[in-house]
């Protein structure tokens, strides 16, 4: 019995710390979230967010689908800001960010601030990105917004 519990903790540290979790959904990662003990959502590394389309509706890009309640965006990265050994996050939207759940570029970001611990990589891919309003506040982000004008991209 030892013996298999000594495989299954050896097997599972290399699960959560050595593969890339990827998301689709907002919900899904807080539902994985409740189904892996504390520990074992602290040992991953490696996180992608990779958002698509059925979140956004381009013929009507300020009403939020009904797939997506508002809080759950928020409360996603207030797990993920939580994760102690996360070391590499990365975001792609599939869809233009300003719009989407019917805010702002600024408000659709603004929840990833709550990453404060450095990262070997944070990067938001989205298309359409209009960027930082200032040079300051690229320099200050947690995160590099890709596909922004170079100006301000961080």
């Amino acid at each position: 019995m030892i013996n298999d519990y000594c495989r299954f903790k050896e097997a599972s540290n290399v699960l959560y710390t050595q593969n890339t979790f990827d998301f689709d959904h907002p919900r899904c990662f807080i539902i994985f979230k409740m189904t892996v003990p504390t520990a074992t959502l602290n040992s991953i590394k490696h996180l992608s967010i990779n958002l698509q389309r059925e979140l956004y509706d381009p013929g009507r890009p300020y009403r939020t689908t009904r797939s997506l309640r508002h809080d759950e965006w928020p409360h996603m990265w207030d797990i993920i800001a939580g994760m102690q050994g996360l070391e590499e996050i990365r975001v792609r939207f599939r869809f233009p960010v300003k719009g989407w759940l019917g805010w702002s570029e600024e408000e659709v970001l603004e929840p990833l601030w709550k990453v404060t611990r450095p990262m070997k990589v944070f990067e938001i891919d989205s298309r359409r990105a209009s960027g930082f309003r200032d040079e300051e506040t690229a320099e200050r982000a947690p995160f590099k917004l890709l596909g922004a004008p170079p100006k301000y991209q961080a």
